[in-house]
């Protein structure tokens, strides 16, 4: 699906692949009269299709990130996802990876909606490996200088259900390939980082410092993240930004995410001029955090309840 404007205007464009995840894979707009990536600039279909958390937005659901060796508990029932074991941890959940159903494409004077839909009923091996089912809705939205997805998970099983979301963009890092890293400042509202043992948070929070200190922005040259940023700052509308400000061609990537999102994974992809702000309601690992006794977020979304969440990713000249 190519979403432009109605005036067939080529100002700003998203692709998305509904069969690959639902993933938008594409995001550019026009500044001073030359195309820019937003996203980090996508491969061919094929070789997306090869590793579908590698480029683009990857929707992860019923849990972002690593489950340790795919086990976990709920209300003193055990639960085994598949693919995985001993030394072999789940990893970004169980839709990024299927087809989903599009229910919307329309474009608009100034942008483009499309709107497609996931029902868990329709894949077997999912509720045998998460017996909750569910209905999922993303929504982008291309309009002005953004583009932003909303999203829904609506608990149409008869008991409640544990779950978190997280989405996994890759933006580009500096913007424009002209631009040197050391001339793109990276910023991230968050006031402390989880301690991780291979990927996996520990339990212990440590405030940021040094070079985990984001929050008045840093230049991208050298950066080396793969790190799980907790106790979020939002701004009085809230919302969280995360920046990357390009000064060399003077623009910036702002992304905008509701307050439900309250951690941010931090990854930059090695030998990538890339950078990941990846916004998730709760941290990796979340339900043996929380078999732990640890307030990580986890939601437990009540039958016929709908969780809803936004990102929205705002290009701006600075």
């Amino acid at each position: 699906v190519i979403m432009v404007p109605k005036d067939g205007s080529l100002q700003k464009r998203a692709r998305i692949a509904p069969a690959l995840g639902a993933t938008c894979f594409e995001y550019s707009v026009s500044h001073e009269g030359t195309p820019r990536h937003i996203l980090e600039e996508p491969p061919a279909l094929p070789l997306l299709a090869e590793r579908l958390t590698g480029r683009g937005i990857p929707i992860l659901f019923p849990f972002p990130n690593r489950i340790r060796d795919g086990r976990w508990t709920y209300e003193g029932e055990t639960y085994q996802f598949a693919n995985s074991g001993p030394g072999r941890n789940h990893i970004h959940g169980l839709v990024y990876d299927r087809a989903w159903q599009v229910e919307q494409v329309a474009a608009t004077p100034d942008g483009a909606v499309c709107s497609m839909s996931f029902d868990s009923m329709d894949y077997d091996e999912i509720g045998e490996q998460y017996p909750f089912p569910f209905q999922l809705v993303a929504t982008y939205t291309l309009q002005d200088s953004s583009l932003s997805l909303q999203f829904s998970a609506t608990n149409t099983g008869q008991t409640p259900m544990p779950m978190g979301v997280g989405f996994h963009p890759y933006f580009s890092a500096p913007i424009a390939e002209e631009t040197e890293p050391s001339d793109c400042v990276i910023t991230v509202p968050a006031a402390g980082y989880w301690e991780l043992d291979e990927f996996l948070p520990t339990g212990t929070i440590h405030d940021v410092s040094g070079e985990y200190d984001l929050r008045e922005g840093r230049s991208a040259e050298g950066t080396q993240f793969d790190d799980v940023f907790t106790r979020v700052i939002t701004d009085a509308d809230g919302l969280s930004r995360c920046i990357v400000d390009d000064r060399g061609i003077g623009l910036r990537t702002v992304v905008e995410s509701d307050a439900v999102f309250r951690e941010l994974v931090v990854y930059t992809p090695p030998g990538r001029r890339a950078i990941c702000f990846e916004p998730y309601t709760c941290p990796t690992d979340a339900p043996n955090l929380t078999a732990r006794g640890l307030n990580v977020g986890l939601i437990e979304l009540l039958p016929e309840d709908t969780f809803t969440g936004t990102m929205r990713i705002v290009t701006e000249p600075t």
